[in-house]
């Protein structure tokens, strides 16, 4: 095992990088060299796979080592690296979770409208929610030499590991939808906060005080989840009103197809049990369009009029939204605006205009339907 500071000033995975940078700067690794496996070089340092994964990573971010599906990871050419950013292609990438809603074909839509309207071409990548093939699909632009990235993160813990990648070969990048804690990008997203509280304050208008809240697992890293969930507690509060505990829906990511969404009873169990108790909410803001569906469409099941016995609030404004059994009350996002403005930030970054790296939060609407 290899000895390294008895007292590390920086995280292992850093070191472990520190250490196979200088193994190729002294020429002990050459180029084309295949590295160990994995487990070989945590063994060696006494560290996890994972942490030796993140070293790794941190060194193809660098340009330093390029992988090959089924082969392994290798030493790259330096030389190639520090010329790339002078050979830049005249390409823009997007990389979104996936392409089979509005919620983001409108989004890819949006930027597509103004870099169209420039010298560049967008090319899209989409992850399957899969933060493997996020990094794959970052990899395959950067060997495009992308001039920019627009980026709609998965929030993985390890996302922020390949942002600073990004950032150290100067990739201009702005992020939609989400923004990442502690990491100073220029983000487009809708004012989610806004938008949830203009959405229970109007269930209040309406009468109802015991208003409940459903979200999807998982929502504590989503920006966006996080910032609904605090429009519709602060709302409430400011309405001399107590915000109940949100309930935690176990939902898959999304709708498939052109199908609405259906759910399983273990995935409803929480909101089973919210909906069966004496003292019921007669309305519930969920955090997304799907949640809201899925509320519905088991309120239904259950006997439970809409909106006569339970009012049901989305947020999204997906085309299902409508064609619901219960046309969906929702709050839409400005989807498209946010593309355009993504792209409109990112060309100015690649054109070199100094920008203040903030969050752009674009306003959002209530659309009133019969569920409410």
């Amino acid at each position: 095992m290899k000895t390294l500071d008895s007292k590390p000033s920086k995280p292992l995975r850093h070191q472990i990088a520190d250490d196979l940078k200088q193994k190729i700067q002294d020429g002990d690794l050459k180029i084309g060299d295949k590295l160990p496996p994995e487990i070989e070089i945590a063994d060696q340092f006494g560290g996890s796979r994972g942490t030796v994964r993140l070293a790794m990573q941190e060194l193809v971010q660098q340009g330093l080592l390029y992988r090959v599906r089924g082969k392994g990871t290798f030493i790259a050419d330096v030389t190639n690296v520090n010329q790339a950013n002078g050979n830049e292609s005249r390409l823009i990438g997007i990389i979104v979770p996936y392409l089979r809603e509005s919620l983001v074909t409108d989004m890819v839509e949006g930027s597509e409208q103004i870099i169209r309207k420039s010298d560049y071409s967008l090319v899209v990548g989409y992850t399957h929610d899969d933060f493997e093939i996020e990094i794959e699909q970052i990899e395959r632009f950067k060997e495009l030499k992308i001039s920019g990235l627009i980026l709609f993160p998965l929030v993985s813990p390890e996302e922020r590991e390949v942002i600073d990648g990004l950032l150290r070969l100067d990739i201009p990048l702005v992020l939609i939808d989400r923004h990442l804690p502690e990491v100073a990008l220029n983000t487009v997203m809708a004012d989610n906060y806004s938008g949830a509280y203009e959405a229970v304050a109007y269930l209040q208008s309406l009468g109802h005080q015991r208003i409940g809240c459903v979200s999807q697992q998982p929502s504590a890293l989503v920006s966006s989840a996080v910032e609904r969930i605090r429009g519709y507690e602060q709302a409430m509060r400011d309405a001399d009103l107590l915000p109940l505990a949100t309930i935690m829906a176990g939902i898959g990511s999304r709708t498939s197809g052109n199908v609405l969404p259906t759910t399983s009873s273990e995935e409803m169990k929480f909101v089973d049990h919210m909906l069966k108790i004496s003292d019921r909410p007669t309305a519930v803001f969920c955090i997304n369009d799907f949640v809201a569906l899925s509320v519905l469409r088991h309120a239904l099941s259950l006997g439970i009029r809409v909106p006569e016995d339970l009012a049901i609030v989305g947020f999204d404004d997906i085309p299902f939204a409508q064609l619901a059994s219960v046309p969906l009350t929702t709050v839409a996002q400005p989807k498209l605006e946010i593309g355009m403005k993504a792209a409109e930030l990112l060309l100015a970054q690649i054109d070199g205009t100094p920008l203040q790296k903030q969050t752009y939060r674009l306003p959002t609407q209530l659309v009133v339907r019969a569920s409410t």
